[in-house]
This record gives structure tokens, sequence and C-alpha cells, in this order.
């Protein structure tokens, strides 16, 4: 198992432009999903230094990591300083959002060897959004910002689904994500059904590896598929609105956010 510690990140002071592509520190609704919500280009970073960030010949999966609670500095695991990817995050979410400290920030990284033809992701493939149904259509707090880097294998983004979606048919896929005897795969097949014929453009777009995108929790998107057999790694920064208090458990996964919440919180 991996052994690391962590790093204290503190927001610099810089200059971005408004983010006018999506919304941002809006409430979620399912009306969302038709407007226009593509993802941009907020910075850029080293593709390789982002696959090798934990090992050259190594599979290595971290999930819902927590990096940030409201009002917490954000503590990053120390391998992933080396790509320069942590320090634009935290600098641009605080130049451009209102609810930089009012969220729960998670990390998600995952390294893979793919083959040729394989989905750049072992568990996802369909094209889908970040957010739950379920909570768009409950309308429950403010909708989700997720920051997205890959070092190969670029992942198609779409501008949104159109005027044309029918917000009812969302519904079905709500119960089915509140089903805990669905299998994760009918999810998926439904969620790809739904949205795969009403998104623009048709091919997506897909931005170089080594480009940081900022993205919304309803921006559609798709991964793609490899080209070539070799390594890739992903990672993902995702804030989201917390309803009820984080569960302890969460926290301890992350040993120096730990110590912050039981000396601060």
């Amino acid at each position: 198992m991996l052994q690391f510690s962590h790093v204290q990140i503190t927001p610099r002071p810089i200059v971005a432009d408004p983010v006018t592509s999506f919304d941002l520190d809006v409430s979620r609704s399912p009306e969302l999903l038709l407007r226009e919500q593509r993802a941009f280009v907020c910075g850029h970073f080293n593709p390789l230094a982002l696959r090798d960030a934990v090992g050259s010949e190594v599979h290595f999966l971290l999930e819902d990591y927590p990096i940030k609670l409201p009002g917490s500095p954000v503590y990053m695991p120390d391998w992933m300083m080396q790509t320069g990817i942590p320090q634009q995050v935290v600098d641009h979410r605080f130049a451009t959002s209102r609810a930089y400290d009012d969220q729960l920030w998670v990390l998600y990284y995952e390294r893979h060897y793919r083959q040729l033809g394989d989905p750049a992701r072992q568990d996802v493939w369909g094209c889908h959004i970040d957010e739950y149904e379920e909570a768009l259509l409950a309308r429950q707090g403010r909708i989700s910002t997720a920051y997205l880097g890959v070092s190969s294998i670029p992942t198609h983004m779409y501008d949104g689904l159109g005027v044309s979606f029918n917000l009812s048919s969302l519904v079905h896929l709500s119960h089915l994500q509140s089903d805990d005897e669905a299998e994760y795969d009918e999810i998926q097949e439904l969620a790809d059904k739904l949205y795969s014929p009403h998104v623009y453009p048709p091919e997506g777009r897909c931005y170089p590896a080594g480009s940081l995108l900022c993205m919304s929790g309803v921006t559609p998107h798709k991964v793609g598929t490899a080209c070539e057999a070799g390594w890739r790694a992903m990672c993902s920064f995702y804030m989201r609105d917390v309803h009820r208090s984080v569960p302890d458990s969460l926290i301890r996964r992350n040993p120096a956010l730990h110590v912050w919440a039981q000396k601060f919180a």
C-alpha cells in the first residue's frame, strides 16, 4: 500500500476570467440540463507527471479521498503535488467561486494499463453527468464543480443536452440509482441511452492531454477509447455541498484533515 504524507495548500491571488460557459454556484435543478454547461481549460500540466505520480509500473485507485472540509484548509497527498495540478485547482477555485470555503472537496485518482480498444477507465464507459439525478430533481443544495486532468485518452466533453431533452426521463434513472439491487452497468446503460442522442456537439470536444479542465456537475461527458496500449492516469477534484455533517469515517481517511477537524470543527 502506498504510504504518503500531506501538504497544506494555501490559495495564491491570481486573476481569472469569470466562469461563463456553465452555471456556477447555483442551486441544483433539472432545468440546468437544458442550458449550456461547457467545460473549459483553466490550466496545464505535464501528462507524464500525472501518469507516474505514484510510480511507473503500478495500478492504483484512490476514490472519494477528502482533501477539504467546509472551513478547513486543503490537505493534499504529497505525491500529487509533483503534478502541479493541486495548486492550480486551489488558486482557480478561490478566484472564481463564492463557494470556495463552503463545500466538501474530494480527490479521485486512478492509474491503470489500458489495452488497444479499451475504454479509458475501467468502470465508467457511457455518456453521463457527475451529479446524481435524484439530487437535481430534489433541488437540494448547490450544483457541484469538478476539475479534471488526464495523462492520455482524452474525455469527450459535450456542451450540453439542448432544449429537446425530456426532463421527465430523469425520474426512472433517479429511481434506479436509489435501488440497492440495481447493477452499476444497468445504471450506466440507461444514462447513456438517455443522454447520448441529445448531446452537442455530437462528436464532443477532446482537449489535449495535459489540459486542466473545469466543468460543472451537469456537464455531459464520456470516456474515450485507447488508440494504443499503455499506462493511463486521471485525476478529478470534486466540490460538493454537504447537507449533514461529514461522516467521521470519511474524514479519518485523510489524517491531516482529521486532526484539523478534531481541533477546529
